[in-house]
């Protein structure tokens, strides 16, 4: 597999999935079952191995700047753009200190801010682990970690709990980002062999027409610490997964989808932070409700836009966004 070639488009195609499952168009259920696994997955087979604590510290600070300090400075500009508009500065206040504590408290429009956190606690906590521990107690780890989140999705009142940056959702997620670092090199295996490809379409399409006629009843929304199916919370996430890649290496034979998913896929950060809060304020300017395919469409345009007009002005988003 053409690693980060296809990692780029499946990114594009993941994120194109995420405004998709925001825009409450009637697929939005299918896309949270896996949406958010496939990135910490991704960026697990996109982590590199830390051999010391000084590794460990240069990964910390370059991932407080490539992660935390755009989510910072996003959040705060989309809050001063908002505040402009509404004159209302309570809200203000209330929302720059909701960012710094991040998490559940975080709604409309930077509901997606909480994956940068988690991303970031993520990959440090693994990192640390990775160091410190021999592979088979890694992997013992991972398993344990499972299981805790496992558990305490299942208990109500923690689940309903507001914690800062959302870190007890870094006890799944990390297992996610761990498949993507262990297995890396049989994603590529796997996906390339016919009979394995048909095998994980079929299986994507069971899965779905069991949800549809009633004889699966799935919900997976890692932000809202709902995951409490011990076998599917794996499964599902890694058969889309492993689709997504397949449906990656056909795109990368049709030139212009190629182009488009690769794209997407480079600026995929830049389209997370910036998707709903550009529909949230077009709402504002023209009082109307925008949703479905609009949503859609504004949500990955406009982004583009403004993508494509900050950049010839600042290398910033290149260096930290790419």
């Amino acid at each position: 597999m053409d690693r980060i070639k296809e990692i780029d488009v499946a990114k594009g195609i993941g994120i194109f999935l995420v405004v998709i499952g925001h825009s409450h168009l009637p697929i939005d259920k299918f896309i949270y079952w896996f949406h958010m696994p496939l990135f910490f997955i991704i960026s697990g087979m996109l982590y590199k191995k830390q051999n010391n604590i000084s590794d460990w510290f240069s990964l910390i600070n370059k991932r407080f700047n490539k992660l935390l300090i755009p989510y910072f400075i996003f959040g705060s500009i989309i809050a001063i753009i908002i505040f402009l508009l509404t004159k209302d500065f309570l809200w203000l206040l209330k929302t720059l200190a909701k960012i710094i504590y991040g998490g559940r408290l975080l709604g409309a429009p930077f509901s997606v801010f909480w994956f940068v956190t988690v991303l970031f606690s993520t990959q440090i906590i693994y990192a640390i682990a990775q160091i410190k521990l021999s592979k088979k107690i890694l992997l013992i780890s991972l398993l344990i970690s499972y299981l805790l989140a496992e558990i305490y999705s299942n208990i109500f009142f923690l689940r309903e709990l507001a914690i800062p940056w959302n870190l007890d959702v870094v006890p799944i997620a990390v297992v996610y980002f761990g498949i993507g670092s262990f297995f890396k090199d049989n994603f590529g295996l796997v996906i390339s062999k016919h009979k394995y490809q048909l095998l994980i379409i079929l299986l994507t399409f069971i899965f779905i027409i069991l949800q549809k006629v009633g004889l699966l009843n799935y919900e997976l929304d890692m932000k809202n610490k709902i995951y409490n199916h011990f076998f599917l919370d794996i499964a599902i996430p890694l058969v889309f997964t492993l689709s997504i890649f397949i449906v990656s290496q056909y795109f990368k034979r049709i030139n212009y989808l190629d182009i488009i998913f690769t794209y997407l896929g480079k600026i995929s950060m830049f389209i997370m932070y910036l998707h709903w809060p550009v529909n949230f304020i077009f709402e504002i300017l023209f009082e109307i409700k925008i949703d479905g395919i609009m949503f859609t469409v504004l949500g990955i345009a406009i982004p583009i836009i403004i993508y494509e007009t900050v950049k010839s002005f600042s290398k910033f988003w290149e260096l930290r966004l790419g």
